[in-house]
């Protein structure tokens, strides 16, 4: 699962504790500096370097091909088409009249969520009224900050340039909204490597030396979030053979800071999901005590040694974890399901009334694309 130049394990760190934010403020320590990161962070800064340094016009497909990752970019016009339908039948069944029609699109990219937004108001503004269109507002709100501004002239969406993760949000939606994340978030919100030694689960952390040089650290001592997101998985975890495992702690927090910013919500994500299917001798093996052998909760997809390349990781769920995850941060009041892609599609597709903003063969190509997506949703 890994290759580290070197592995040292100890209880306590003395290198001054760096996040996220202090990398992107500063960097790398300089020479002479020393720093402690959490795995998660340092991860998760190298994937916001990647994305800073493409060109803020060019699409950041590059970075998901590298990992081969399935996306839905094939098929995005007539999946926009399907989302607008469940949103506005959820909509007009549970929020109708008494109030407007909030959505919130997650996002790294923000051309790409920037056409999704606008398809899904091309779709509205062609099926529904004028008076109830007018109650429609799509918010983009980026997965990390974005200092660049930008000047959309759409009076129905509104751009947002602080992260949810960011230490200085504002952003808060009091009325209920529905919140999509499609297939560029789940995957690029890093997690934390623990490491079981004995009985006990350790964290990683990345040393830094004062001579630049990276190791791999263990300390038994989680941090908030990582300890937080442990305790939600440690029967997993305690289920399962491995002595390694990736758990997702930013998910986890996402999940925490929605149910704050937007406490009244229903979720849609789409995404490549790592979904495990014990067998029947597996369940059975379960039972008597036994633990799985080839169960990941998470896996990591990028480079061999990720604390000295500058290639990003994604990170693939188990979405039936993810539910579970979902309905005990928000303590069991909401909760979601986990369909193929293909199923979500079969449900909510109209091709008739698609192919009246699209050529045909264009919706018989994506709608063909669509069936044979490996893509997997989560939905309330």
């Amino acid at each position: 699962m890994r290759s580290f130049q070197k592995l040292i394990l100890r209880r306590k760190h003395t290198f001054p504790l760096w996040t996220t934010h202090d990398l992107l403020r500063s960097g790398l320590p300089a020479r002479g500096s020393e720093a402690t990161i959490p795995y998660r962070d340092f991860i998760e800064w190298v994937g916001i370097e990647n994305q800073k340094s493409q060109n803020f016009f060019a699409s950041q497909m590059s970075l998901r091909a590298r990992h081969s990752l399935p996306t839905t970019a094939p098929f995005q016009q007539l999946l926009s088409h399907c989302i607008a339908r469940w949103l506005l039948v959820d909509y007009k069944l549970n929020y109708y009249p008494y109030y407007n029609l909030n959505v919130v699109l997650l996002h790294t990219d923000f051309h790409r969520s920037l056409s999704i937004a606008r398809t899904l108001l091309e779709y509205f503004r062609s099926t529904i009224s004028p008076g109830l269109f007018d109650r429609v507002t799509v918010f983009l709100v980026p997965l990390h900050d974005d200092s660049r501004r930008k000047l959309i002239p759409d009076t129905k969406i509104k751009i947002v340039d602080h992260s949810l993760f960011s230490t200085e949000p504002d952003f808060l939606v009091d009325d209920p909204a529905h919140i999509l994340m499609v297939d560029d978030i789940m995957r690029n919100l890093s997690q934390d490597l623990i490491v079981r030694r004995g009985n006990e689960w350790h964290q990683g952390f990345v040393d830094i030396a004062t001579d630049g040089s990276r190791n791999m650290r263990l300390e038994m001592d989680m941090d908030y979030w990582c300890n937080k997101t442990f305790r939600l998985l440690e029967g997993h975890l305690n289920g399962a053979a491995g002595d390694e495992a990736f758990i997702p702690t930013k998910l986890v927090q996402l999940l925490h800071i929605l149910k704050l910013c937007v406490p009244d919500h229903r979720l849609l994500a789409i995404d490549y999901c790592a979904t495990y299917r014990p067998s029947l001798v597996d369940r059975l093996k379960g039972l008597c005590g036994y633990k799985m052998q080839d169960y990941h909760m998470s896996q990591r997809i990028g480079p061999v040694n990720p604390l000295h390349s500058w290639e990003p990781s994604s990170f693939l769920c188990d979405f039936n974890l993810v539910k579970q995850l979902y309905a005990s941060v928000n303590e069991g009041m909401k909760t979601c399901r986990n369909d193929p892609l293909e199923t979500f599609v079969e449900s909510w597709s109209d091709l008739d009334e698609s192919k009246k903003s699209m050529d045909w063969n264009e919706v018989l190509s994506q709608s063909e694309s669509l069936g044979q997506s490996p893509l997997s949703v989560l939905h309330g």
